[in-house]
C-alpha cells in the first residue's frame, strides 16, 4: 500500500490544498492500484447521489403538504454517504480490519412437550360414562360403536433451528469520516456487520445515531 493512499477521498472531494492535488495526480499516472480505487471510490460515491436524490425526491412527492426539514435531509445524506464509506472500508481493505467475532450460541432443538391438562380430560374422558338410564337407544348406539380415543398432540412440536450467524458491531464516529463541519453535530454511525461462514462481510446495516439529542434529559 502506497502513502498517497489515504488522501485519494480528500482528492476526489477537491479538499486538498493545489500542491497536494497536483502531487496525487501525478502519482495516479504511475500506480495502477491508486487508480483503480479511485476508479471505485468514484462509482460509489455517484451509485450514493443518486440513491439520495432519488430518495429525497419520492418523500417530497409522497407528502407534498409537509416541507422536510434540512437537518433531516441532511442526515439521511450523511447516512448514505457514511454506508458507501464503511462498505469500502470493508471490502476493499479486508486485510486492514480485524474483527473479534463473538458467536452466538446455536438455538437448541426443543423437545416434545405433552400436556399434564391434556392428559387429564382424556382420562376423565375414558373414565367417565355417561348416564343413560332413560335412553336405552342411546345406550345401545355407544354400545355398538367401538370406542376411538384420540392420542393427546404435544403442545410444542420439535423444531430444529439454525444457528444465527455471528454479528459484529462497530461505532463510527462522524468525524472519522467526513471533515470537519460536513456532518451536524452530535451524530455518529453504528455498523452491523454480518460475518459469513467464510470469513467475509455478509450483511451491513449502518444505523446513525443522534447522540446529542439522547443525552439531553427530558423534560416533563
Amino acid at each position: 500500500m502506497c502513502d498517497f493512499s489515504g488522501k485519494l477521498t480528500a482528492w476526489l472531494d477537491r479538499e486538498l490544498s493545489a500542491s497536494d492535488a497536483a502531487d496525487v495526480g501525478r502519482h495516479l499516472r504511475l500506480c495502477a492500484e491508486c487508480r483503480g480505487r479511485v476508479e471505485a471510490y468514484g462509482q460509489v460515491s455517484r451509485a450514493f447521489e443518486a440513491y439520495c436524490d432519488a430518495y429525497c425526491e419520492d418523500v417530497l412527492a409522497s407528502r407534498p403538504r409537509r416541507q422536510l426539514s434540512r437537518r433531516t435531509l441532511t442526515v439521511s445524506a450523511v447516512a448514505a454517504v457514511a454506508a458507501a464509506v464503511a462498505a469500502l472500508f470493508l471490502f476493499a481493505s479486508p486485510g486492514r480490519v480485524r474483527l473479534s467475532l463473538a458467536r452466538t450460541p446455536a438455538l437448541k432443538a426443543t423437545s416434545s412437550i405433552i400436556s399434564e391438562s391434556a392428559t387429564q380430560v382424556a382420562a376423565q374422558a375414558q373414565s367417565a360414562s355417561p348416564s343413560v338410564q332413560n335412553l336405552p337407544e342411546l345406550e345401545r348406539r355407544h354400545a355398538a360403536e367401538p370406542t376411538r380415543r384420540a392420542a393427546p398432540r404435544p403442545r410444542f412440536a420439535q423444531t430444529h433451528w439454525p444457528p444465527a450467524p455471528p454479528a459484529v458491531e462497530i461505532a463510527i464516529p462522524a468525524d472519522a469520516i467526513f471533515p470537519p463541519g460536513a456532518a451536524p453535530e452530535g451524530v455518529s454511525f453504528a455498523a452491523d456487520v454480518t460475518i459469513a461462514p467464510d470469513g467475509s462481510a455478509q450483511q451491513i446495516r449502518l444505523r446513525p445515531q443522534l447522540t446529542e439529542f439522547e443525552r439531553r434529559p427530558t423534560r416533563p
